[in-house]
């Protein structure tokens, strides 16, 4: 502890130290002068918690939900999940679709459900999921405004795939399915796109176009599948503006 630049001492004669962390709000209650250390789920008692700042000259943040969860707290923590993995094997694939749905969406939305723990920031989850499965996710942006899917955008040799439906919801286009030949059909104003699942082509306005990388299906980490196209292809031919930064995984769209 210091003030004004003055340092205290330190005096061990007055700590009391516990195997757990349980007793400590208790404590800290008992002593007008007591100062504890623990985590906000073991606060049972009428004690103030401090804000606190990574320097004196701030800022202090108290441990508010939002605080927390903003990792602008400066105790803020992450839980670790550690897996016996042998080295140069492959990761058990029970184990792996359990940490797959862990860090999806739907998964993170139970823990926030649970109300136990505190879900992960988008930016967590998909840095662990790209490390668990070696494919980063992308984040897309739409006239600056970040972007939702069914099914997390994802690249695949160098290209960004993003699930069908969506996109052309976002880009104002109808679509049509056609279950037999297992094609797509969308028309945004003047232009018209065909796309056949499996099929590394695609038709506009009756021309034949080529596709760097197939019409796919994509699993999703609940077992939901989903119709991926390339989404710089799509944008594209629809009229919209695409750039893409590669060191942040981020694509934006312009359609304005």
């Amino acid at each position: 502890m210091n003030r004004d630049g003055q340092r205290g001492e330190w005096n061990d004669g007055g700590i009391t130290y516990d195997k757990l962390v349980f007793p400590a709000a208790g404590r800290v209650a008992d002593d007008p002068y007591g100062l504890g250390f623990s985590g906000l789920a073991y606060i049972d008692k009428g004690v103030k918690m401090l804000a606190l700042a990574d320097n004196k000259n701030g800022p202090y943040y108290s441990p508010t939900y939002e605080n927390v969860a903003s990792a602008k707290y400066p105790l803020s923590r992450l839980i670790y999940f550690n897996a016996n993995k042998e080295p140069g094997k492959p990761l058990n694939p029970v184990l792996e679709e359990f940490l797959k749905f862990i860090l999806s969406k739907e998964g993170q939305q139970q823990v926030l459900k649970h109300a136990i723990y505190m879900p992960l920031r988008a930016e967590q989850a998909s840095d662990s999921l790209a490390i668990l499965t070696g494919v980063p996710e992308v984040k897309v942006v739409m006239n600056n405004k970040e972007q939702s899917f069914v099914q997390a955008p994802v690249i695949k040799d160098g290209n960004t795939l993003v699930p069908l439906g969506d996109i052309f919801e976002k880009l104002g286009a109808t679509v049509t399915w056609d279950s037999g030949k297992r094609s797509v059909t969308a028309i945004n104003g003047s232009t018209k796109l065909q796309f056949t699942l499996g099929a590394a082509k695609a038709i506009v306005n009756g021309a034949e176009r080529p596709l760097e990388v197939p019409v796919q299906i994509v699993r999703n980490p609940s077992g939901i599948n989903s119709t991926m196209v390339p989404l710089r292809f799509v944008c594209e031919a629809l009229g919209a503006k695409v750039t893409w930064d590669k060191a942040a995984k981020a694509v934006t769209i312009q359609t304005q």
